[in-house]
C-alpha cells in the first residue's frame, strides 16, 4: 500500500510567521519548524524531515503528523491528500500567507494569522506576538520569485490577501504572467470575503489558466458576524455573490466552510442556504488547530443530538461525516467555555444569545 502524498513530494505551505511545511493542517507540534528566514526554498525541498516524511508515506505508514487525514478517509470522506494527489499536477505548487495582516477577529484564530487579534490575545492570555512581514526580506522575496518558472499551483492565503494589493503582492502576479507560467498554473485564493478585488487585481487574475476563488464561511447572518468578528454578513454576501456571477470563463468558485463547536449544530441550515442561493456545496473542513473548538469537546449526549440530525439530513455530505461525532474530547470542553467567555466579555458579546439551540441542548445535557 503506498499512502504518497503530493503535498510533500511537490507542495510547499508558507505560514504567515514564514515556516515551511508540506501543507497547512499537518501537525505543526509532530513537524520541525523550517523557516523561510534561514532557510531556502531549495533547502526545504531537500530537508531531512521532509524526505523521511515521504519515504513514510510511500512504504504505506501512517504518519501522525498526517492524522487529519487519516481520520478524513476513515469518515470515508475525501481528504486533502486525495483530493490534491487527485489534480495530478505536474509541476510544483506553493501555498503562502504574505504575513498576517487581516481585518478580522475569527474565534477560531489566532494573532499569527490576524493583526487584530493581536491586542485582544495580549489581553486575555498575556502572549506578546506581532506583525508578520518575512515578506519584506528582499533576499527571501527573490527566491520565492525564482521558484515560479516551475510552479503550476500558486494558493495566496491570509491574514487576508485582498487587503493586499502591495508592491510583492502584484509583483508575484505579474512574475507568473511575464515568464509564462501562468498560462498553465492555478490561481486560488482563500478570502474571508471582506474586500472585493480591484480591477486591477481581476485583470492580472484573468491572465491565468484557472483561478479559484475560495470563500472561508462561519455561519450565516448574526453566527457569522460572531464567528467572524469584524466582518459584516451583507458585504461577504455581496462579495461572494459578486464572484459567483462574474462571468470570466477561467474561474470557478468554492466554499470553506469550518466545522467547528460554533457552526457543528447548524449546519444542515448553512448548507440549505448555499443551496437555495446557487453556490457550490461547500467542502466541510473540520477544525484542527485549536483542539478545544473541536466538535468533539461537546458533551456526548449533544453530539448524539447533532448525530441524529445529520442522519436525516438531505445533504448527503452531512449524513456521510456523522463518524465525526464519535470523537470524544470532552475532556476539553471546560477549556472551551473559559476562552469562550472570555472573548466573551472582552467583545461584550454573548454566545448563549447567539446560538441559543446549542446552549439549550448543552444545559439539558448537564441536567
Amino acid at each position: 500500500m503506498n499512502n504518497r502524498c503530493s503535498h510533500v513530494t511537490h507542495g510547499l505551505d508558507i505560514s504567515p510567521g514564514g515556516h515551511m511545511k508540506p501543507c497547512c493542517i499537518i501537525d505543526s507540534n509532530k513537524f520541525p519548524k523550517i523557516s523561510i528566514r534561514n532557510h531556502t526554498i531549495e533547502q526545504y525541498r531537500k530537508h531531512p524531515a521532509v524526505l523521511d516524511l515521504n519515504k513514510r508515506l510511500e512504504a504505506g505508514e501512517r504518519p501522525s503528523a498526517c492524522d487529519t487525514c487519516w481520520k478524513t478517509e476513515d469518515a470515508n470522506l475525501p481528504s486533502q491528500r486525495q483530493i490534491e494527489n487527485a489534480r495530478h499536477y505536474a509541476g510544483t505548487r506553493i501555498s503562502l500567507s504574505i504575513g498576517n495582516i487581516c481585518n478580522y477577529r475569527c474565534r477560531i484564530c489566532g494573532p499569527d494569522s490576524s493583526t487584530k487579534l493581536i491586542k485582544e490575545w495580549k489581553t486575555i492570555f498575556g502572549e506578546e506576538q506581532g506583525i508578520q512581514d518575512w515578506y519584506k526580506d528582499v533576499k527571501i522575496w527573490n527566491n520565492l520569485l525564482d521558484n515560479v518558472p516551475n510552479l503550476n499551483y500558486l494558493q495566496i492565503v491570509g491574514g487576508e490577501p485582498f487587503l493586499l494589493e502591495i508592491d510583492q503582492h502584484i509583483e508575484l502576479l505579474e512574475k507568473c504572467i511575464s515568464s509564462g507560467a501562468a498560462q498553465n498554473m492555478v490561481l486560488h485564493y482563500i478570502t474571508n470575503g471582506s474586500v472585493r478585488p480591484t480591477e486591477k487585481l481581476l485583470s492580472l487574475m484573468d491572465q491565468f489558466k484557472s483561478i479559484d476563488m475560495t470563500f472561508s464561511m462561519d455561519g450565516i447572518e448574526e453566527q457569522f458576524e460572531y464567528n467572524r468578528k469584524g466582518g459584516n454578513w451583507q458585504t461577504f454576501q455581496s462579495n461572494l455573490f459578486f464572484m459567483r456571477d462574474r462571468n470570466a470563463p477561467n474561474q470557478v468558485n468554492s466554499i470553506n466552510l469550518t466545522v467547528s463547536v460554533f457552526t457543528v449544530f447548524y449546519l444542515e441550515k448553512i448548507l440549505t442556504w448555499c443551496k437555495q442561493n446557487n453556490l457550490q456545496q461547500p467542502f466541510l473542513n473540520k477544525i484542527v488547530g485549536q483542539p478545544h473548538y473541536n466538535i468533539g469537546v461537546l458533551p456526548k449526549q449533544v453530539r448524539q443530538t447533532i448525530k441524529q440530525k445529520w442522519n436525516r439530513s438531505s445533504h448527503f455530505n452531512l449524513r456521510k461525516a456523522t463518524s465525526w461525532l464519535d470523537e470524544d474530547n470532552s475532556d476539553l470542553f471546560l477549556k472551551f467555555k473559559n476562552i469562550t467567555r472570555a472573548h466573551d466579555q472582552y467583545r461584550r458579546e454573548s454566545f448563549a444569545d447567539t446560538f441559543p439551540e446549542l446552549h439549550q441542548a448543552i444545559q439539558q445535557s448537564a441536567s
